[in-house]
Parts: C-alpha cells; structure tokens; sequence
C-alpha cells in the first residue's frame, strides 16, 4: 500500500478533528521516525497523553513484553 493509498483510507475512516500531515510514519528509533518513503524525521513532540521514552527501546519492549 503507498502513501497516497494510506493517506486517502485514513481520511475515510478516522474523524479528521485537526489537520494531517500529508506523510505516512512508518518506524522510530530513538528520537527519530522514518515515513513511508524513507524521510527521516526529528520527533521532538511528545505529544498528547504519552511519554516521551523514544522509539524501539529495548529495555522498554522488555519490560512491557514481561507484562
């Protein structure tokens, strides 16, 4: 499935009660996320309701993995 293809799926099933970025976020490590098509991004934004731990920590997996 490409960018578009998400991008148009997420427009008709999800409530679009703010703007979207027109990209797709596909994986994180550390303090980094890639999209779709392999840009890669700074997430300094923690945003609403989570923590800030970062992406693909594996002490982190292990811990929730153990729960």
């Amino acid at each position: 499935m490409n960018t578009q293809e998400i991008i148009d799926l997420e427009q008709k099933y999800i409530l679009q009660t703010y703007g979207r970025p027109e990209f797709v976020l596909e994986k994180g490590d550390g303090v980094y996320l890639s999209d779709t098509d392999g840009k890669k991004y700074l997430d300094f934004v923690s945003g609403l309701s989570v923590n800030a731990l970062g992406y693909n920590n594996q002490a982190i997996i292990d811990a929730a993995t153990a729960q």
